[in-house]
């Protein structure tokens, strides 16, 4: 396989004529796909049109999915990458008073709740991590034209510069964004809304605030956010109202006034100023044949959530093992059929979650500005919010149960389709987050002992790539060392009488069970996504 150019020579590459995996797109979603294909040594070739990243931010914030994702990708140990941690999300009126927040300083699954970035320094961070796997070229100024797909695989026809390459891959990855050509050619519909009004963003290069806070601008008049960016940069956003002249709105007198409140324009250093229009989209699928979406090419979420980009890593993660797992004959190609069923309903909820966030900032009219600030002042009423304690918010959580309320009630009932936590573990004097013990590959994780597996089951497991993983008590490890210690105590409380969990590559809960269930389910659960080479009938002739 053609290695990858470096850093210092951006240019196109010599190609193979085939890859298992072609990856159109190398934002920060393509750009995943490959970090995680990469771990599972699966031949890739991703291409991307333009010759450098986009110098522009677009994405800003990331939530504790995101970095738990980019975590596992290995991302962040061979990037340097410049996060800042949120402490709390305001909501403020007119007169810039603070009349809602709530806090972000807690950490989910050991990581910080919500981190700024700049998007340009985070993509070449996620590109520069995948340049450590022989398995990935990477061909930037090179575009797709047209693809075939057939039972086999798909041919692709490549413009490399203007020099036309054919190349045939196993599976196609669409991450060519909102306007995706190869989703237009899959006729695949696009359904959804496009808000009215347009946001007015601008980025500035010299912060002149010192604040670790997001603030809403509750303002009927010119609704609007604010936020800081590492490397000192803030962004704001405003809408643009129906009446405004786009060139006197975005004249640098008219953005003096709209930044008068946060200090002397003259001191900041305007980097862009554009206007942006917010889509609510979703892709009916996200895969036919060998052809797959993801990123914006299957969904685009208001921002109002924070949650645009995390859901192509959540699609990255999902998607990569399945493939990897087919490609070398371990998983049934049937498998791939779930990439839709778990991450289309789950996209959809995510962005009924960011219409409802941008249902309280974006009123402007009078009925609708007083039924907001009801709302607000109930929950006050109510105790669900106080000056002091805030106000708790729990984002729609990572699952693959499909639809919200089947997925609450098939976690509550069964424990499965979300994601395993993660706390500290101890073995002897080392201490690692969980995810540093567990990879990515299929694990058994049981609670005060080992797994008890006949020799059948654990034959099948293994020729799965599956892992076996025993947590304890601190006193539990203390008298068997092969136990990892759960020194928080939160694992202890997770398992509570279920004492075996199956976890699949993305970590994603599929089993959770007592030990005597354990083989019974975990055969079931084989049967169901094994190669027909690996379902057992070897083992049981």
């Amino acid at each position: 396989m053609a290695k990858a150019t470096a850093w210092a020579e951006i240019m196109p590459i010599p190609l193979e004529s085939h890859y298992d995996v072609i990856i159109s797109g190398c934002g920060p979603c393509g750009a995943s796909f490959a970090n995680f294909l990469g771990l599972y040594e699966v031949s890739t070739l991703i291409i991307d049109r333009e010759a450098e990243v986009l110098n522009i931010p677009r994405a800003v914030g990331m939530c504790d999915e995101g970095s738990r994702i980019l975590e596992s990708a290995g991302v962040f140990e061979h990037a340097t990458i410049d996060l800042l941690a949120m402490s709390r999300t305001n909501f403020a009126n007119v007169q810039h008073k603070v009349v809602f927040h709530y806090d972000m300083n807690k950490r989910i699954n050991e990581q910080p709740m919500q981190r700024m970035f700049y998007q340009p320094q985070l993509e070449r961070g996620i590109r520069n991590a995948f340049q450590r796997f022989s398995c990935i070229d990477f061909s930037p100024s090179t575009e797709l034209r047209a693809f075939n797909d057939s039972h086999d695989g798909v041919i692709v026809e490549l413009d490399q510069e203007g020099v036309t390459k054919t190349v045939r891959g196993r599976f196609l990855i669409a991450c060519d964004g909102a306007s995706s050509p190869v989703r237009k050619q899959l006729g695949i519909g696009f359904s959804g809304t496009t808000y009215e009004q347009d946001w007015l963003i601008i980025d500035v290069g010299k912060n002149p605030l010192e604040s670790d806070e997001v603030c809403f601008l509750m303002d009927p008049q010119r609704p609007g956010v604010t936020m800081p960016l590492p490397l000192n940069k803030r962004r704001w956003e405003f809408v643009v109202k129906s009446d405004d002249n786009i060139e006197d709105l975005s004249s640098d007198s008219t953005i003096r006034d709209l930044l008068s409140h946060w200090g002397n324009f003259d001191d900041m250093q305007l980097e862009r100023k554009a206007i942006y229009t917010f889509h609510a989209r979703t892709a009916e699928r996200f895969s036919k044949g060998n052809v797959f979406l993801a990123g914006d090419a299957a969904h685009i979420t208001p921002p109002f959530a924070g949650q645009g980009m995390m859901a192509g890593l959540r699609d990255a993660q999902n998607l990569a093992w399945k493939l990897a797992g087919v490609i070398d004959g371990r998983l049934d190609q049937k498998i791939l059929n779930s990439y839709s069923a778990e991450r289309v309903e789950q996209c959809k909820q995510v962005i009924k979650m960011a219409q409802f966030i941008g249902n309280i900032v974006l009123p402007q009219n009078t009925v609708k500005v007083w039924l907001r600030n009801v709302f607000l002042k109930l929950l006050t009423v109510t105790g669900l919010y106080s000056e002091q304690k805030g106000f708790t918010v729990d984002k729609i959580p990572n699952h693959i149960n499909g639809r919200l309320f089947r997925h609450f009630w098939i976690n509550k009932t069964r424990g499965t389709g979300a994601w395993f936590p993660q706390f500290p573990l101890t073995q002897g004097k080392d201490t690692k987050p969980s995810d540093a013990w567990i990879d990515s590959s299929y694990h058994i994780i049981s609670w005060g002992s080992d797994a008890e597996l006949g020799e059948t089951t654990r034959q099948r497991w293994r020729d799965l790539g599956g892992k076996l993983f025993a947590l304890g008590s601190n006193t539990q490890s203390a008298n068997n060392p092969t136990l990892l210690a759960d020194i928080s105590g939160e694992f202890e409380k997770f398992f509570g009488n279920k004492h075996c969990v199956v976890i699949r590559p993305d970590k994603m809960i599929v089993i959770k069970c007592t030990h005597a269930k354990l083989e019974s389910k975990l055969n079931a659960y084989l049967d169901s996504v094994c190669s027909l080479a690996a379902t057992g009938q070897e083992y049981r002739t």
